[in-house]
């Protein structure tokens, strides 16, 4: 799992000057690694986030790593020291391979220049990129005072300066320079995640985020150029929204008058029906009480009727009553009534009496029941105290225990009356049961069987302690011998490696002394170069692994020497080759200038600009007059161009400037002699020839013009004060003739100077590829140096031989001497325990033991429950005793109630005998008349009651009437009142009805129109039950104030030209809303639904016009993009996942990434968007519409989420294909299936952390192939914080290995790394140390070469 890296940028150095506490520092990188080391606040973070990726991204508000922190610039400058204004600099320098550069390496540095203002509190920036080398081709101070952004740009040039308001430039810089000109934003955005310290602590969330974030986007300008036309249509867009607004507007109102007015005519149409339900009622109620009145009448006469005769049999009974008890026969019957009640209550005193013995009887029985139930529970209770001192003697006697225990118990009853037994008195069965001293003994027993089972067990362990050490110890000799014998063979191979080792170093020796003599000529017609021929070197010596690195060192010496001793014949021939190229092509682009041009350019100063261009200038619009010779001609341009006249331009004023904006010639009038006489003005298009020739005039011909500008024939000029001479051997600007031979010549001497350019080019180019080709052999040949690793590897395994043999045969020793102590405390042991056994009288065998043992536990067990059954046993002989008393008791009781119901019976049965007599003597004659008296009470009495209650009847009759009466008047009355209520009832309703607008926006939608009805009761009627059919109730209750308050809330929402308001068309009626608009007044249901005619059409020409639009995005170049990009995450995963596979940590976790689409999205949307994987042209029509569907209702979600977002981000979002997807993390385990990645997760934080990196280096290094679409060889970057921060030590060789493998430079912070691992071929380790107190900061530079750390003198 290595990536092969071509030539490509790496950091070669970095520096940070006068910021934070580093004073002037420069960072060595080694292979493009650097490791910062340092405590806690050092400062080494700091560092990392100066550098790197903040000099490239040039983003001041992301400059830590969580990219949380402000003014972080400003505070590095001014905190911690005293200054007012303090300027530093940051910067990083990149190298990359190249044959053609001065060395070989081509180097480029960009940095950062910061000053702070502590009164201004600001920090101000500029940013610089040079191929030159900071503290090596130019300084960054002067007089260790930082340069100023003026001093800067003069020693770099401006070009190379940008300003802080050129950031966008500068990035721009950076990516062609490094990148070929492709976005590195992304790459950038995933260093700063990868950094970030805190990158593992939400592993389950953020890890899938990061790497989503790690794939490419879909470039911004294909995203604009997609939504330019869905922008163009955003008038007409605005004018749907519009008229959106004012139809919810108008919605919203007319929802709210519809509850308003079906409030108001439901109002209206209750009030109406009432009237109905009333006036029916009256006509009802009439009827009913004239009814009601006829009735009372008659019944008023048949009461008066029925109470005269009711009066007349009450006197008759009354009379017939008083002659029967004026009788002899009703006397006697009196007394024989008193007899009876006597003889009566006798009989009901006996049956008391009776039942009271029964209750007695009942009791004594029980208490016979609970006498002999308890008895038999005490029997019970003695049996399970017999049964536990059995167990007890039992269990007691297999273990051994001497000790007595007491008999069972013996119960002894005494006899009661009618064979019921008692316990006898002053006895009790238990006394005698006592068990603590056999529970003492069974104690004492079981400790002694305890003590000797431990000594049986530990003379077990120890002897087979015995045996385990015995066969460790053969073991150990065992081992001892082997490894005595590996040892002496790995010496033999480790000398066979140095003999190997040394041949082949001679060999080598041979083939560099061959290569060295055999060195070409530095200059193309030189002799051949001579270098020094390094002699061999053999050193020899006992230690072959010292011998072998002499040898090495000795070989890359004499490499590096020749190289050395080359590099000045090199960087000669590659100035001269360069300064060669150079040559040739500024003549091969003068050669393409003249060709291409018309004229040869006027001549113009470095300072000169391009502007005003060859046409208007002197040159160009004058011309030679005839009758010059060519000698004439040339001396006669000379002088103007020694004037400044050549590049000066002629205003229409007849002003003369010259190139500078400086007046050669002002106005007024000619001179004489002027060069009038011998220039013209040129027949040009766009040349007022009125303004040269007039201007000609003023300049003069020959000193003895006297004129402030004047020329000569011979070459003469002056300008004021100034004269001068000057000459050309033929004129070549002046005239169209003269400049077009002037071009040819020149064409003719830039061909020649060409052909003799590219020979000597290509003789340097020879000389330079044929030195370069040495070099490369020469590094080959020092690439192909016998490595020693054989020697070390042999000389380590032998000595790691050697070493384990001693371990070894001092193993063996030990472990016999521990082997004899074993036995030794295995004997003793086996002793200890047979005299305890002896002591206690026991068997010495674990089997008896634990027999004894168990019986123990039972006795134990046994004694334990006795008492608790003993103390059951009492109590049950208690309630026996108790059950007895009660039954003494209750027979007592049983025997007095039987002599009481023996008395009352024969005294009941005296007085019925007494009485039968007396009723035998008076006969039937008592009882006829008895009946008859009782019959006569009984009719008078009830005729009086009949009487009464006629009475009162017939009163309440005659009320009755006489108010039925009076009410069916009083109800003819109501009728009238009740019929003109519900007339008027009916009129208001019909006039509510007839408010403008009010019943249409009230009634349902299929209701029909109101019929027209008569003016009756059931008109009225027929008319509520036709409003209540067509209009509903009100949702919720909207009075007046509620509608005005909704009024004023919706017309601040109407659209431009829109209004609403209300209007009344009687006192007390129901308000109109009417709404005035484009279409003039109308009522508020009319305009609402003309307005949602017009949005509906509006809405789908809109609809129209946008499927249009989305139909080219999905063909145009977005579409593409997005395809291309979908491939190439697909490409990017893919890649992630082949490195990932062959990555693991040492426990053997590894991690796999799935990249699908998102769960949540429905199947025709998540199969719609798959397509977009697919070229356009490629698509079906179906295909087509499938996504088209899709894409719109996503841009439409969109667009309603975010109303206010331009069509650009709308469709960057919805393309943006990394939304329509997510990534899981698995992780894969040995001999495990995979597992999703989840916060329940059984990670370690190490593993989490490790979990992360793998990922997450992959990320980078497939996100850096990425932003190098043209392989220009991009930088491979990434930034680890607290590098592998809880992760164990036995993965970090594993890690630093996968940042080398995957060709990534980095720059990684830790306070307790070093990343000196064989794995790690050249790494630069610096320790950052701060003062606190001092507040300054030192670095220890140390190099890792993949073998040994070795300290570097301080830079």
């Amino acid at each position: 799992m290595t990536v092969v890296a071509d030539a490509r940028w790496r950091p070669s150095r970095a520096g940070i000057l006068n910021v934070y506490q580093y004073e002037d520092e420069t960072l060595h990188f080694a292979g493009g690694r650097l490791l910062l080391r340092g405590v806690n606040g050092s400062g080494k973070s700091t560092a990392m986030n100066m550098l790197l990726p903040f000099l490239l991204e040039a983003d001041t508000r992301r400059i830590d790593a969580a990219g949380e922190q402000t003014g972080v610039l400003k505070s590095w400058m001014l905190a911690d020291n005293d200054e007012t204004q303090r300027t530093g600099y940051l910067w990083i320098e990149f190298a990359r391979p190249d044959p053609e550069a001065a060395g070989g390496t081509r180097h480029h540095t960009v940095g950062c220049g910061i000053r702070a203002n502590r009164s201004t509190d600001r920090a101000t920036t500029w940013w610089f990129s040079t191929p030159r080398r900071a503290r090596i081709d130019f300084a960054l101070t002067n007089g260790r005072v930082p340069l100023a952004v003026d001093a800067l740009r003069a020693e770099l040039g401006s070009e190379a300066v940008f300003a802080q308001n050129q950031v966008r430039e500068y990035r721009a810089e950076v990516a062609r320079r490094f990148f070929g000109g492709a976005d590195p934003s992304g790459y950038f955005a995933l260093l700063h995640q990868v950094r970030n310290p805190r990158v593992g602590d939400r592993i389950d969330a953020d890890l899938p985020r990061r790497l989503l974030d790690a794939l490419p986007p879909v470039p911004e300008e294909a995203v604009a150029d997609a939504a330019q036309p869905l922008e163009d249509l955003e008038s007409h867009r605005l004018n749907v929204r519009a008229l959106a607004q004012t139809d919810r507007a108008l919605n919203s109102m007319l929802e709210t008058y519809r509850h308003y007015a079906r409030r108001v005519l439901r109002v209206a149409a209750e009030r109406a029906a009432s009237a109905v339900t009333t006036a029916r009622s009256a006509l009802q109620q009439r009827g009913r009480l004239r009814a009601a009145s006829d009735v009372a009448d008659a019944t008023e006469a048949r009461l008066r009727d029925e109470v005269g005769q009711l009066e007349r049999e009450h006197a008759t009974a009354d009379s017939t009553l008083a002659g029967l008890l004026d009788s002899d026969a009703y006397k006697q019957l009196a007394a024989l009534l008193a007899r009876r009640d006597q003889v009566r209550s006798l009989e009901s005193e006996a049956d008391t009496v009776e039942e009271v013995r029964n209750e007695a009887a009942r009791r004594v029985r029980a208490a016979v029941d609970l006498v002999r139930s308890r008895r038999g529970r005490v029997d019970g209770d003695l049996k399970l105290v017999s049964d536990d001192l059995a167990a007890a003697a039992r269990h007691s006697r297999v273990a051994g225990v001497a000790a007595p225990l007491p008999d069972a118990p013996v119960l002894r009853p005494r006899a009661l009356r009618g064979g019921v037994e008692g316990p006898a008195p002053d006895t009790d069965p238990l006394a005698h049961v006592a068990t603590a001293a056999v529970a003492d003994a069974v104690r004492r027993r079981r400790a002694d069987v305890t003590r000797v089972r431990e000594l049986l067990v530990e003379s077990e362990k120890q002897s087979e302690a015995a045996f385990r050490a015995g066969r460790e110890a053969h073991a150990a000799d065992q081992r001892a011998d082997e490894a005595r014998t590996a040892a002496a063979e790995a010496r033999a191979t480790a000398e066979a490696a140095g003999a190997d080792h040394r041949a082949a170093v001679a060999a080598w020796w041979e083939r560099l002394t061959e290569h060295v003599r055999a060195v070409p000529p530095a200059e193309p017609v030189g002799s051949a170069s001579r270098l020094t021929v390094p002699a061999a070197a053999d050193p020899g010596g006992e230690e072959l692994r010292e011998s072998a690195r002499m040898r090495l060192v000795a070989a890359s010496a004499a490499v590096v020497a020749a190289e050395a001793e080359l590099e000045p014949a090199l960087a000669a021939a590659s100035l001269r080759l360069e300064r060669a190229t150079a040559h040739l092509a500024a003549l091969d682009r003068e050669l393409v200038a003249v060709r291409e041009a018309q004229d040869l350019p006027l001549p113009r100063a470095a300072w000169q600009g391009a502007e005003p261009s060859d046409a208007v200038l002197f040159a160009s619009v004058v011309d030679f007059l005839p009758g010059l010779d060519d000698g004439a001609r040339a001396a006669l341009e000379a002088a103007c161009e020694a004037a400044g006249l050549l590049t000066a331009t002629i205003r229409a004023d007849g002003e003369v400037l010259a190139a500078d904006g400086e007046l050669l010639l002002g106005p007024g009038p000619a001179v004489e002699p002027n060069i009038a006489e011998v220039l013209g003005a040129a027949p040009l298009d766009g040349v007022d020839p009125v303004a040269v020739a007039a201007a000609l005039t003023r300049i003069g011909l020959g000193a003895s013009s006297a004129a402030a500008l004047w020329v000569a024939q011979d070459g003469r000029f002056g300008a004021g004060p100034l004269r001068g001479r000057h000459g050309k051997p033929a004129a070549e600007l002046i005239g169209a003739g003269a400049r077009a031979a002037a071009r040819l010549r020149r064409i003719v001497e830039l061909e020649a100077d060409l052909a003799v350019a590219d020979g000597e080019r290509l003789a340097h180019q020879q000389v330079h590829d044929a030195l370069v080709e040495w070099r490369r052999v020469l590094r080959g040949l020092g690439g192909e140096i016998p490595d020693s690793r054989r020697v070390d590897d042999t000389v380590a395994v032998a000595a790691g031989a050697v070493q384990d043999a001693v371990r070894a045969g001092e193993r063996a020793a030990r472990v016999r001497t521990l082997a004899i102590e074993a036995e030794r405390t295995a004997e003793r042991a086996w002793a200890t325990a047979e005299t305890g056994a002896a002591e206690a009288g026991l068997r010495l065998e674990a089997e008896a033991l634990d027999e004894i043992r168990g019986a123990l536990v039972e006795t134990d067990a046994v004694l334990r429950r006795l008492p608790d059954r003993v103390d059951t046993a009492r109590r049950s002989l208690e309630d026996w005793a108790s059950a007895a008393d009660v039954w003494e008791a209750e027979s007592e009781r049983l025997e007095a109630a039987q002599d009481r119901a023996v008395d009352a019976r024969d005294r009941a049965t005296a007085a019925r005998t007494a009485l039968s007599a007396t009723e035998a003597s008076l006969g039937e004659e008592p009882e006829r008349v008895a009946a008859q008296v009782e019959a006569a009470k009984a009719r008078r009495d009830g005729l009086a009651e009949e009487i009464k209650a006629r009475r009162a009847a017939h009163n309440q009759a005659i009320g009755a009437a006489a108010t039925a009466r009076s009410t069916a008047l009083a109800a003819e009355g109501e009728v009238e009142r009740s019929e003109q209520g519900c007339r008027d009832a009916r009129a208001a309703l019909l006039e509510v009805t007839r408010v403008p607008g009010l019943f249409p926006a009230a009634r349902a939608d299929e209701a029909d129109d109101l019929p027209d009805l008569p003016d009756t009761v059931e008109g009225a009627a027929q008319l509520v039950a036709a409003v209540r059919a067509a209009v509903p109730d009100p949702q919720r209750p909207v009075d007046e104030d509620a509608l005005d308050r909704s009024l004023r809330g919706v017309r601040d929402s109407l659209g431009a030209g829109w209004d609403a308001g209300t209007s009344r068309f009687g006192d007390g009626a129901p308000v109109a809303i009417e709404v005035s608009g484009p279409y003039g007044r109308r009522v508020l249901l009319a305009a609402t639904e003309q307005v949602a005619a017009d949005l509906r059409r509006s809405q789908g020409l809109l609809t129209a016009q946008q499927d249009q639009a989305l139909r080219n995005l999905l063909h145009g170049r977005v579409a593409r993009e997005v395809a291309r990009a979908l491939f190439e995450a697909d490409e990017l995963v893919r890649g992630m996942n082949t490195i990932l596979r062959a990555v693991t940590t040492s426990l053997g976790i590894g991690v796999r990434l799935d990249w699908r689409h998102r769960g949540d999205l429905d199947p025709d949307t998540a199969t719609a968007l798959r397509l977009m994987a697919k070229d356009p042209d490629a698509r079906s029509d179906g295909e087509d519409a499938a996504v088209r569907v899709a894409v719109s209702g996503l841009v439409e979600d969109a667009r309603a989420a975010d109303i206010d977002a331009s069509y650009r981000d709308v469709i960057g979002r919805v393309l943006d294909y990394r939304s329509w997807h997510e990534l899981r993390v698995y992780l894969r385990r040995p001999g495990r299936p995979d597992e999703l990645l989840s916060r329940r997760s059984r990670l370690s934080e190490g593993e989490k952390k490790l979990v992360t990196y793998l990922p997450m280096a992959a990320a980078a290094s497939v996100s850096a192939t990425a932003h190098d679409p043209y392989e220009i060889g991009a930088p491979r970057l990434i930034m680890l914080d607290d590098a592998f921060a809880k992760v164990s030590e036995d993965n970090h060789e594993g890690l630093f290995s996968l940042l080398v493998g995957l060709d990534l430079d980095f720059i990684v912070t830790s306070e307790r790394l070093f990343g000196t691992h064989a794995s790690v071929p050249e790494l630069a380790i610096t320790e950052v140390l701060r003062d606190a107190d001092l507040r300054t900061i030192a670095l220890l530079h140390y190099h890792w070469d993949g073998r040994q750390r070795t300290e570097l003198a301080r830079a």
